[in-house]
């Protein structure tokens, strides 16, 4: 007779017990994810909520489809920058580097020498000669830095966190967000700096959830986490459905996919990053 097959999931959650962890990092904004009762995988070694206790799947699901989600994301950026940044790009990339104009995005796919997937994510050129790789979990730094010998070429971990606004009301939040209503221009694939909350940020029109958005992405060194603050609504939103961007000192509220407000802020002291 046969059994019926149900699948089960391995997820990291926090206990409260001494010792330290080995091997993984949490996000600037861990003890908000605490407090909703996240569950996480390991993603790029960064905990990476993929549940928590106040809210339902189904929610996250429709409040993507109808209105604006915001998920914490694992992705990992790494720096390249110098003379020789393209030359190496086009060696590492399947698509031709060099043509990538400065301030846009490219979905960069790299392979092993038998063509083999090592790793997908999006490619930004903020510079002639500065690139940033947003990776999705791979084994990349390291077949990066392996090909990057004997060329002028810098790879820098520019310790930076990445996180999507998505669903098909999220531009609609954009000038909102943004301290001096956002660019003038957002095409997809477009990079651009602005200023959230009074810290410098990185937006590009990407997001892997095949709706409408953008994702965040601290610079200068900057961590560029996000925290949940009071809703910010614009024309056409609904508050309980808003993405506002505040000052970090609010309360958090931070979910899977969640439709109330977000902030952007600085690092978590009483919970390194690390």
């Amino acid at each position: 007779m046969a059994t019926e097959h149900v699948a089960l999931r391995d997820v990291v959650c926090s206990l409260e017990e001494p010792g330290w962890n080995y091997g993984h990092f949490r996000s600037p904004f861990y003890r908000y994810d605490v407090a909703e009762g996240a569950a996480y995988c390991i993603y790029n070694r960064r905990m990476m909520p993929v549940s928590v206790k106040t809210s339902t799947r189904e929610e996250g699901y429709w409040a993507l489809r109808r209105d604006v989600t915001r998920l914490d994301t694992g992705e990992l950026p790494t720096e390249i920058a110098g003379p020789d940044a393209g030359r190496l790009l086009d060696r590492i990339f399947t698509r031709r580097v060099s043509a990538l104009k400065p301030g846009r995005c490219s979905y960069g796919v790299a392979c092993w020498p038998d063509g083999g997937l090592l790793v997908d994510g999006i490619l930004i050129r903020l510079e002639e000669e500065r690139f940033w790789y947003v990776q999705a979990d791979g084994d990349f730094v390291g077949w990066l830095r392996a090909h990057a010998i004997g060329l002028d070429v810098e790879v820098r971990n520019p310790q930076s966190w990445v996180h999507q606004i998505q669903g098909p009301k999220a531009l609609d939040l954009l000038a909102d967000a943004c301290d001096d209503d956002g660019p003038e221009q957002f095409r997809y694939f477009d990079a651009r700096e602005v200023a959230m909350g009074g810290q410098q940020v990185l937006i590009t029109r990407t997001g892997w959830t095949g709706e409408v958005g953008f994702e965040i992405v601290g610079v200068h060194g900057g961590i560029g986490g996000l925290l949940v603050g009071e809703p910010l609504a614009s024309d056409g939103v609904q508050p309980e459905a808003a993405v506002g961007f505040v000052l970090p000192s609010s309360t958090a509220d931070v979910g899977d996919a969640d439709r109330r407000g977000v902030a952007v802020g600085g690092v978590d002291e009483a919970h390194p990053v690390g």
